[in-house]
């Protein structure tokens, strides 16, 4: 189409956490941006209640270890704004309650039913706007600290800190939920770090690590959640429907020397416009989970943290991967396309598409999450293609998604005992690397790779098409004609 691609450095790494550098719409900038915003009580209040439930019916998440202490108070806390879009549980978490990223905001929750919101001005109006409605619907008392302008807030921390003192009692040391892996930047994160950990030091207070319990919430979707990730799934399968494929007809066609690294702008573009793909979703509401991942020529990686690079596309076995946000709720789609195929390959193919389906039957309200795992391993083998086992490029087949792109806790690996429950969105990825060309005299690199992901929704038992559990939500075709070119026409005449 003679278009440029869009000049975007891709990632970054901080504090050796993947940043990724795409437009970051749902976090609050300052006071300007607040014309139309506002926090839904009703969501809020219904949100908080159902930490409190968790917090007591699966509190095996909120304690300090196996059997340990259980948690007094849980603390979110985020650190400053940056327009990269980072994955970390206390921005799902903000989100999620909120609807909004909020930057330099501490909440704690007390097992009391009261939560201590320290913040700006301008977020602490729109929070206090809630109060009353949360507190008299949902039995919830929100108490707002307003931060003042220039300071770090430590004055705030040292009050919320002696209310989960006392709310614990006397004599004990109170037991306060954290998130260890969430590293945030910023004056107002270090010290509310600092003002636990002189009380940590101290004996006053102890940490337990409450990510286990905040993932167990997030974790199962509400019939508005599953809208937005369906929404996503829909961007993602019209990208790839829509854009990647006709794109790579037309480089194939008519031999264009494209880069890797150009496809995948032009892909992230069509993504962040949807109306560029005949999509009528809000612009302000999409964005893209990752820079989209273009690959070929013998060179693969298929781990989520790969990148496109700037070699020109080989016209033998290409690897996409790509992923659309609706609302922050992600989506991950992935298919090979094979140019003139050996027929090795159609068999492996075959044994591939086999592999997800035993996969995703495996996803069944009750099942362990180790199942989906197992399934394909099985299905491999009793295709005949039990060499293909030992080329899996990760260690799971998928792994659940949401407000977060990879929601650790639920990824689809052999040891898992988790159990998978309804509402649950999961990526389930077959991804093999290092596959051995057997036919030298093709075009194919010596090694190549294959990979078939979906998005994928957890139903109640029979719910599902055809009376499964599942319903496949990123609609792109993956049938070997769908994925297979033939350049080749004279051989395949002889053959």
């Amino acid at each position: 189409e003679g278009e440029r691609a869009p000049d975007r450095q891709r990632e970054r790494e901080r504090d050796g956490e993947k940043c990724w550098l795409v437009r970051n719409p749902l976090a609050f900038r300052s006071s300007s941006a607040m014309s139309g915003v506002f926090i839904d009580a009703g969501v809020l209040g219904k949100r908080l209640e159902q930490i409190y439930r968790s917090w007591t019916d699966k509190a095996e998440g909120f304690k300090a270890g196996e059997g340990g202490a259980a948690a007094d108070a849980l603390a979110i806390a985020t650190g400053k704004s940056t327009e990269d879009l980072r994955y970390m549980k206390s921005i799902a978490l903000d989100i999620w309650l909120f609807a909004y990223e909020l930057p330099e905001t501490l909440l704690v929750l007390r097992k009391d039913r009261k939560v201590h919101v320290v913040t700006g001005k301008t977020k602490a109006k729109l929070i206090g706007a809630t109060v009353a409605d949360v507190k008299e619907k949902h039995g919830v008392e929100v108490i707002v600290h307003v931060r003042a302008k220039g300071t770090t807030g430590e004055d705030h921390f040292e009050e919320v800190l002696d209310a989960v003192a006392k709310s614990a009692g006397p004599d004990k040391v109170a037991n306060l939920g954290w998130l260890p892996k969430d590293k945030h930047e910023g004056a107002f994160f270090e010290a509310w770090n600092q003002s636990v950990d002189k009380r940590a030091a101290g004996g006053k207070i102890a940490k337990c690590d409450a990510s286990m319990g905040f993932a167990a919430i997030l974790a199962v979707k509400s019939s508005d959640e599953q809208t937005n990730s369906k929404k996503a799934a829909f961007l993602s399968a019209q990208a790839m429907v829509k854009y990647v494929i006709p794109q790579l007809e037309t480089i194939i066609d008519e031999e264009k020397n494209v880069k890797h690294s150009t496809l995948s702008s032009l892909v992230e573009d069509r993504i962040l416009e949807p109306s560029k793909l005949e999509v009528r979703l809000k612009r302000d509401k999409v964005n893209a989970c990752y820079a989209p991942i273009v690959q070929s020529g013998g060179k693969y990686d298929l781990k989520i943290t790969a990148q496109s690079n700037d070699d020109v596309i080989k016209y033998d076995t290409i690897v996409v991967s790509l992923g659309a946000r609706y609302a922050s709720y992600c989506s991950n789609l992935g298919r090979t396309i094979i140019v003139d195929p050996t027929k090795e390959q159609e068999k492996q193919y075959a044994a591939v598409l086999k592999a997800q389906e035993a996969a995703m039957a495996a996803l069944a309200p009750g099942n362990k999450m180790s199942e989906p795992f197992k399934a394909a391993v099985k299905s491999l083998q009793d295709s005949g293609q039990s060499a293909l086992v030992s080329k899996f490029a990760n260690k799971y087949v998928g792994f659940g998604m949401g407000l977060e792109f990879k929601e650790s806790s639920s990824n689809l690996s052999e040891k898992n005992e988790r159990l998978v429950e309804e509402g649950m969105v999961f990526c389930v990825s077959i991804s093999l690397a290092g596959i051995e060309n057997g036919d030298k005299s093709t075009g194919q690199p010596s090694a190549y790779a294959m990979q078939v992901t979906d998005t994928v929704l957890v139903r109640a038992k029979g719910a599902g098409a055809g009376g499964s559990s599942h319903e496949v939500l990123t609609d792109a075709p993956k049938q070997w004609k769908d994925v297979t070119y033939v350049l080749n026409e004279e051989e395949e005449e002889e053959e």
